[in-house]
This record gives C-alpha cells, sequence and structure tokens, in this order.
C-alpha cells in the first residue's frame, strides 16, 4: 500500500485492523491513521472496537473523506469492522450488512467470535435508528 495509490482514490482515512502494526505510512504523510491491534482468532474480543472505528468512519465520511479498512487478507477483521459501521450508522441487520459486504467483496468470512460480537453489536442498535436512513450513497460508497 503506498501514498500515491492512496491518493489517487482520494484516501485520507486508513484503519488498520492487525495483530502487529505494518503500514508504514504515517499521520505526517498527510493520512489519519486508526490502528486496532488485534489477531484474528475466535476468541479475540472485537466488541471494545466496534465504536470507535464505527465512529472514526462516520465522520471521515460526514466530511467528504474515503477510508480504507485493512486488515491481513481482507476476510475477516477489516470485514468485521465495516459490518459494524453499517449496522450502527445504517441501522442494518447483520446478515443485510455482511451479505452487501461479501457481495462487494466474496472471499468475506468473519471468525465465529467476531460473528457472535456482531449480533451482539446488532441487537444493541436494533431499532435505535440513526437518522442516516436518507443517505444510501454512504453504503454503496464505502463498500464499492
Amino acid at each position: 500500500m503506498d501514498a500515491s495509490t492512496l491518493r489517487s482514490h482520494n484516501i485520507t482515512h486508513i484503519i488498520q485492523v492487525l495483530d502487529v502494526p505494518w503500514n508504514p505510512l504515517s499521520d505526517k504523510d498527510g493520512f489519519n491513521l486508526y490502528k486496532i491491534e488485534i489477531m484474528d482468532e475466535k476468541t479475540v474480543d472485537i466488541r471494545p472496537y466496534l465504536e470507535g472505528a464505527s465512529s472514526h468512519i462516520e465522520r471521515a465520511l460526514r466530511a467528504g473523506r474515503n477510508v480504507l479498512v485493512h486488515c491481513q487478507q481482507g476476510v475477516s477483521r477489516s470485514a468485521s469492522i465495516v459490518i459494524a459501521y453499517l449496522i450502527r450508522y445504517h441501522n442494518m441487520s447483520y446478515e443485510s450488512a455482511s451479505s452487501l459486504v461479501r457481495h462487494k467483496r466474496a472471499c468475506v468470512k468473519p471468525n465465529s467470535g467476531f460473528v457472535h460480537a456482531l449480533h451482539e453489536w446488532e441487537g444493541a442498535w436494533k431499532g435505535v435508528g440513526s437518522g442516516v436512513g436518507g443517505r444510501p450513497g454512504i453504503a454503496r460508497r464505502f463498500t464499492s
């Protein structure tokens, strides 16, 4: 991941979800970095990170910025963060959010521990309503 490629896609915010920080980029390169250091194991509790990461994505998108969420393979950790964002800010069910993300990236498969945490996350936000229902373009933009 090099800075020129990110800039060519107008990416300004990066959420990195890895067990060991990897991205050689830093804030001084002009990117807003949000790091979550967790392993992709079913015993890892991802719940403490969902609100912060989801809020970070929402603030960036509301400011007209583009966000890259990545992990090692783009299968479990980063997908779980995107699914959590869609549940929280688009009042989607886990099934709808994961289906949308899988439609954009077929290999997505959060580990069983993350799936359990995301179902709990959905339960916490179910019926809360986020006031963004009229903004379906954000979900399309974020997952394209």
